[in-house]
């Protein structure tokens, strides 16, 4: 996306943005899509090739074209929330093909600004894999922030799952790229170098 085409159109969530004007903060955010508007520390960013920009201003309106005031904005934050799924010492991991990248990563995907942790843990899990999943089968196992990532929030699911209506393909997987459901051995996931983040995948692999 190029910085200098300006308004930037954006849509998602039932939210329609026109960004008018944008400043760099010099900052990377690696785990976030160019041209997604998004909140940190209670400011709206977008990424421009791989870049955080500062929106300093922005109209966002519903799709009966009725003006959003930001303070009541449902947009994606900079927090990801993931989810480890176990089952016969197996963990669920989606395998993604982004040319030249090949790489695992666990479910999950961003808070939005008024969900609890709990809330969005529940939300990516169904629109992801296609599970159900409860907020008392989870708890917090490992919260990492690493440069260029925002703060990740990693839960262990416990518990019975019925895994008959898991998904094969994540409905997030773009035309040209994988982005497929698997089944991992803990300590195969270990081995490679490939399975990110490998601070989660080290800790499973005591359990």
């Amino acid at each position: 996306m190029s910085k200098n085409k300006f308004p930037i159109f954006w849509q998602e969530h039932g939210i329609h943005a026109i960004i008018m004007q944008i400043e760099p903060t010099g900052e990377r955010l690696l785990n976030m899509r160019d041209g997604k508007p998004y909140f940190g520390n209670g400011k709206l960013f977008i990424n421009i090739d791989g870049v955080v920009n500062e929106i300093l201003e922005a109209e966002f309106k519903d799709d009966a074209d009725n003006i959003i005031k930001q303070d009541d904005l449902n947009l994606d934050t900079d927090v990801r929330i993931a989810t480890i799924i176990i089952n016969d010492g197996k963990v669920l991991l989606f395998h993604r093909i982004k040319q030249p990248k090949e790489y695992y990563v666990f479910p999950g995907g961003h808070r939005r600004v008024k969900e609890t942790d709990l809330e969005t843990l529940i939300r990516e899990v169904d629109e992801e894999t296609g599970l159900t999943i409860r907020a008392d089968q989870a708890e917090l196992f490992m919260e990492l922030k690493k440069e260029g990532f925002g703060i990740e929030k990693y839960f262990l699911v416990k518990g019975d799952i019925d895994f008959a209506n898991l998904k094969a393909v994540n409905p997030d997987e773009q035309p040209g790229e994988g982005n497929t459901s698997t089944w991992m051995n803990i300590k195969e996931a270990a081995a490679k170098d490939n399975v990110f983040p490998k601070e989660v995948i080290n800790k499973l692999t005591s359990l």
